[in-house]
């Protein structure tokens, strides 16, 4: 199997895509913003060791084929070439209609204005609080607010689409799509035709807890910050767009006396049992070597540091502490990168071991790397230097890992936006998976004679449900109020478990590829009561249903529900 890089100006469409992936090749797309792309940009796929081989829009193909050491072909040899963008596509700088901005956070909120206040027709979108409320209101900027508790039921879908409707949304972006609530909403776009964006709002570390998180996996389309995420991440399509929040961090004059800031960002769990020493060495390096520090604390870290000079820092307050030092010393962090643009030397220093591959794979040379007190130390003493001995590769590093860096983030992801809503015009609407999802997520407070009116539509056109026998709303099932087909498969399941004697008091249902606990809902629904007691958990493998989205590894979806002796299960 091959990993296959291919590089396009316009959209392919699927028909190209599944004829390279017929022989098991693992597909990413990289959709370039100008007809000719620049040499260094093609140099920096050389560096990329993901792929192994890039097929070109033949358009392209002599332009690239000069700069590119990995082999190339044309992508004529697997299917007719796309149609050229029409003039009027081609020339299009922003998206037509309204597009969603969803921010779960006061940095979220930060990369979003930017492109936000240069589109005529835009809404925001709050579920969850860390200040995104508070920046939106002091920028003026109006947004609607929705409790995380829609998304712990079966109504969000519903809640979802009116929003959608309402307000004529094209788009939807995100900067997180993983969290719980957003891939939800991925879920309902899809089945409605909407396409999602997922904005990369900083370096990821895509292998967290076995890679279970799935980040910038669940939105259609992905407009990176730099080149280096194509080789870390599991995605389809991608716009290397740059981030928009970088763009306000330009080389400024250094302090007249070295000064170190130190960046402590450990939040949300991880690693919080080493913020403590790795603090303590940060200063304790300091201190041998002289030099005055204070700290940044992340907002949403913790720590207490009372012994310490501290300065509380967000998303709009960074930018000053960074300039009033000579030396960042981090760990794994966008503070990295935005040092760096602003003329500082980093340190990232990492005494815990964070498997962070986007940074401890990094061979550029454009920041210092630092595992211990000593190396450290050392790492310091070369840094203070008012003179750069690696601009060079400080440049390098930043084209790679946060692309141009030319200002022009913004411009590009408006025209990524134009093409994404141009692609999702030209596909076919509807289908049997739009249809399915505007019937599931209506909810039972819609009559039942509309959705089984519906339904009735669907079963004419696509043939009866033979598997999933869903309650869509009162009275009005997929198949019908009987327990039937899948479900007497469970009932075969139940007597194998019984058969090695692992039937018990208390038994619990674990339903892998649930399919949103189509299997496991059913059949625990079907089950009369009595004193013993039994649970069941859900664990859905399919695209944008996953376990991960909890914070917990498994946690019942209802409790309370039972079983009798001739309908117990496990």
């Amino acid at each position: 199997m091959a990993n296959i890089l291919v590089l396009t100006n316009r959209p392919l469409g699927s028909g190209p895509l599944q004829r390279l992936k017929r022989n098991g090749a693992t597909i990413k797309v990289l959709h370039l913003f100008e007809p000719v792309a620049g040499e260094e940009e093609l140099g920096l796929i050389n560096d990329l060791r993901w792929a192994e081989r890039v097929v070109v829009d033949d358009e392209l193909f002599d332009n690239v084929r000069g700069f590119i050491r990995i082999p190339c072909e044309k992508l004529s040899r697997y299917a007719p070439p796309p149609p050229p963008l029409s003039p009027e596509i081609a020339q299009r700088t922003s998206p037509d209609g309204t597009v969603l901005f969803v921010p779960c956070n006061d940095t979220h909120v930060r990369m979003f204005l930017p492109v936000a206040k240069r589109l005529p027709e835009r809404h925001f979108l709050v579920i969850r609080g860390e200040n995104a409320d508070k920046y939106l209101d002091e920028h003026n900027e109006p947004y609607q607010r929705m409790d995380l508790g829609v998304f712990r039921g079966m109504g969000y879908g519903r809640a979802v689409r009116d929003v959608i409707a309402e307000h004529k949304i094209r788009a939807i972006v995100f900067a997180n799509d993983w969290v719980g609530e957003n891939w939800r909403i991925c879920e309902v776009a899809r089945g409605l035709g909407v396409p999602t964006v997922c904005i990369q709002e900083g370096p990821q570390d895509y292998e967290l807890d076995g890679g279970k998180w799935r980040q910038m996996q669940f939105a259609e389309y992905i407009f990176s910050q730099g080149l280096i995420t194509l080789q870390y991440l599991s995605a389809d399509e991608f716009y290397v767009s740059g981030n928009p929040r970088l763009s306000f961090y330009t080389p400024q004059p250094l302090p007249d006396q070295p000064k170190v800031m130190i960046n402590s960002n450990f939040t949300y769990g991880v690693y919080e049992d080493w913020r403590d020493r790795w603090v303590a060495d940060c200063v304790g390096a300091c201190g041998a070597l002289g030099l005055p520090y204070f700290i940044s604390q992340h907002p949403r870290d913790n720590g207490v540091f009372t012994e310490y000079t501290v300065i509380k820092s967000d998303a709009f307050k960074i930018p000053d502490q960074i300039n009033s030092a000579n030396v960042i010393v981090t760990r794994f962090s966008q503070v990295v990168y935005e040092a760096m643009l602003s003329g500082r030397q980093v340190v990232y220093y990492n005494p815990h071991g964070e498997v962070k591959k986007v940074l401890t794979e990094d061979r550029s040379g454009g920041f210092y790397l630092a595992h211990d007190r000593d190396s450290l130390a050392a790492a310091l003493r070369e840094a203070v230097r008012k003179e750069f001995p690696n601009e060079r590769e400080r440049r390098r590093c930043l084209r790679l890992h946060c692309g141009p860096c030319d200002g022009k983030e913004v411009d590009r992801i408006l025209l990524g936006l134009a093409r994404v809503v141009h692609a999702q015009a030209d596909k076919p609407a509807g289908g049997l998976w739009s249809t399915i999802t505007s019937l599931f997520t209506k909810g039972s407070n819609v009559h039942a004679k509309e959705v089984e009116k519906e339904l009735k539509a669907v079963v004419k056109e696509h043939g009866p449900f033979t598997a999933q026998n869903m309650r869509l709303a009162d009275g009005v099932y997929t198949i019908n109020e009987k327990v039937n087909y899948d479900h007497f498969k469970v009932n075969r399941i139940k007597q194998i478990v019984a058969d090695f004697g692992l039937l018990r008091k208390g038994a619990r249902l674990l339903d892998i590829a649930s399919l949103q606990s189509m299997f496991a809902m059913p059949a625990c629904n079907r089950c009369s009561p009595s004193s013993s007691p039994s649970r069941a958990w859900t664990w859905s493998l399919s695209r944008g249903v996953s376990p991960t989205s909890r914070r917990a590894s498994l946690r019942p979806r209802c409790s309370g529900w039972t079983t009798s002796s001739s309908t117990r299960m496990t």
